[in-house]
């Protein structure tokens, strides 16, 4: 290990990046609300739906925005770092319940 200020650098070999990546929980839950969507009809409404890829885009970034707005599940993968971090280390870079 070697110390940087008030941090110690430490070097492990990751098997799966997404361990340590929060954004591929975030992808998973935009990808479960798209999944959950519905027309104005009340319909599901499937990406294959869009009429074109401006339609999908719109589809998506409505999700997206709504996303953007849940603070609670935004705040809660910020505060799963040190988790994630820690169960890596734990388990020297195999794999964890991320």
């Amino acid at each position: 290990m070697n110390p940087i200020g008030n941090f110690e650098l430490i070097t492990i070999k990751i098997k799966n990046s997404s361990l340590v990546c929060p954004v591929e929980n975030l992808w998973g839950y935009l990808v479960c609300g798209l999944n959950n969507a519905r027309t104005a009809e009340g319909g599901r409404l499937h990406a294959r739906d869009a009429a074109n890829a401006d339609e999908l885009f719109n589809i998506v970034n409505q999700k997206w925005e709504e996303v953007k707005q849940d603070m609670n599940y935004l705040q809660s993968l910020v505060e799963s770092m040190p988790r994630r971090l820690q169960a890596v280390i734990d388990a020297q870079g195999g794999w964890t319940k991320y």
